[in-house]
């Protein structure tokens, strides 16, 4: 698995709050906007998460190799991520979640994490979980105020990635389903069945 792709696969585990689901797709049913500060072995990064809680989901990372934007739409099933650096946009099928979110006492108990407790981040109280996956032991705090991620900890085999709410909007924003105009559009092909 590329780099990247941990790093996306540790934030999808990481990032949470009250969900839904579609075709064992979960996604927020809250509105909100929040951004990230990310430290990470692969470069610091800050990270934007947005959700209109219908379904309809942005998260932009952008780092030192360049701005994503992706943009899901749930009840479709699909998504775009809008690729800065290569003028892209790549049209593909959400995939089943194989790493669900934590994101409260249930959904740890069935991801066999353990309570770290309650703990208060940069003024959000929260309570954490820890768990431990084939990439990384991952330290979640949730806010008792946001229902979503406020604070994350994962040990990977390069290092520590560390996951910080900078900021924190209860609306949906204007720019939700925005993606920048003129990228090429590619349809990317299904993934294999298992």
């Amino acid at each position: 698995m590329k780099k990247s792709a941990v790093v996306y696969a540790l934030l999808s585990a990481a990032v949470g709050c009250n969900l839904a689901k579609a075709a064992d797709l979960q996604y927020p049913t809250r509105a909100f906007d929040a951004s990230y500060n990310m430290k990470s072995p692969f470069g610091d990064m800050t990270m934007r998460v947005a959700s209109d809680g219908k379904g309809h989901v942005r998260n932009e990372l952008d780092g030192p190799r360049g701005k994503t934007i992706s943009v899901y739409d749930y009840p479709a099933g699909q998504y775009k991520t809008a690729i800065e650096n290569q003028k892209m946009i790549m049209v593909m099928d959400i995939p089943p979640q194989k790493l669900k979110p934590i994101t409260d006492e249930q959904s740890a108990k069935i991801a066999g994490a353990k309570s770290l407790g309650a703990k208060t981040f940069d003024g959000h109280p929260c309570h954490g979980w820890e768990a431990d996956n084939v990439k990384a032991k991952t330290q979640t705090w949730i806010g008792d105020d946001t229902h979503y991620l406020v604070h994350s900890e994962s040990s990977l085999k390069e290092g520590k990635q560390i996951v910080s709410l900078k900021s924190w909007s209860d609306k949906a924003p204007a720019d939700l389903q925005t993606l920048p105009s003129g990228y090429k559009e590619v349809r990317m092909p299904k993934p294999p069945a298992h």
